[in-house]
């Protein structure tokens, strides 16, 4: 898991700054931008109801550092179609090394359950999120809003060091 937020560069391009992230695999901290902590507890459960040919998903994550860092969400939607997205290329940079980034090429089915902006039919059902501690604590201050909620169905993608 990795937490990214979208900024301009000093070349004046849009990119977005990986500011940290959680992993459960302790060789893959700090991970390829310096910055993620190790999970010392780490969940993710999945349920789904079919009914009257309705499925409904429910997920919970939840992620919690030694340190204190943690970030649960826990969200039910009703599943939909996803709609083919053009390949793309987004470039992740590293807030602990200017000169660090990845340069992601990909393309994805993406079903976008509920967005603030372009305002599709509202298929998620419940949502909570809740994240702080530590290093985080800076970060959250449980007044964060929600812009889109986004199920990826499937995504190809190659990541190229810069």
């Amino acid at each position: 898991m990795y937490l990214a937020a979208p900024v301009i560069n000093p070349n004046g391009e849009s990119v977005q700054l990986i500011i940290g992230g959680m992993t459960a695999d302790p060789a893959d901290s700090p991970g390829p931008f310096g910055n993620y902590l190790t999970a010392s507890n780490n969940k993710f459960d999945r349920i789904t109801k079919s009914r009257d040919g309705q499925v409904v998903e429910t997920q919970e994550w939840e992620f919690e550092a030694v340190t204190g860092e943690f970030i649960n969400m826990t969200i039910s939607f009703e599943r939909g179609i996803g709609a083919l997205r053009p390949a793309r290329e987004r470039l992740y940079c590293s807030n602990n090394s200017s000169a660090y980034c990845q340069l992601s090429k990909q393309q994805q089915m993406l079903d976008i359950m509920r967005n603030v902006t372009t305002k599709p039919e509202d298929r998620v059902k419940d949502f909570s999120f809740s994240a702080g501690g530590g290093i985080y604590a800076g970060i959250f201050d449980g007044n964060e809003r929600v812009l889109s909620w986004d199920n990826i169905l499937w995504v190809k993608q190659e990541i190229f060091e810069q």
